[in-house]
């Protein structure tokens, strides 16, 4: 099935606010699962050490990375896995089209984010 094949269909799906409403908590959270698991990959870090560093047994961690696990991050988790990984945090409000065109363009590379020490150099130098 194409790229424009599902994104027409789940276009068509959107008309209805249920699914919208459904779509957009699974989304959520399946995302944050997998690149929450791309991003302690790129460090090449075990769920232990990542654990170690949020301060979390590393069993979270593998609950964190289950996208079809019972237990959901809050926003708190979030931040203290975005401190552990030394990457930045964007949540925020957007409209639909946006989370269908992030939803059909799933590339595992573009889930990577390099360290703020990485990038550090690269900023000083704007």
């Amino acid at each position: 099935m194409s790229t424009a094949t599902i994104k027409r269909d789940i276009l068509n799906s959107f008309k209805d606010c249920e699914f919208r409403t459904a779509f957009n908590l699974e989304n959520v959270y399946t995302t944050i699962c997998f690149q929450l698991r791309a991003l302690r990959e790129q460090r090449e870090m075990t769920q232990g050490k990542l654990g170690k560093a949020a301060h979390m047994a590393p069993e979270r961690i593998s609950i964190l990375e289950d996208p079809n696990a019972e237990s959901k991050p809050t926003l708190k988790t979030l931040l203290r896995l975005a401190g552990a990984l030394d990457v930045g945090l964007d949540v925020r409000f957007v409209p639909f089209s946006e989370v269908l065109m992030r939803s059909v363009n799933t590339d595992m590379q573009e889930l990577g984010v390099i360290s703020f020490d990485d990038e550090l150099p690269a900023l000083e130098q704007q």
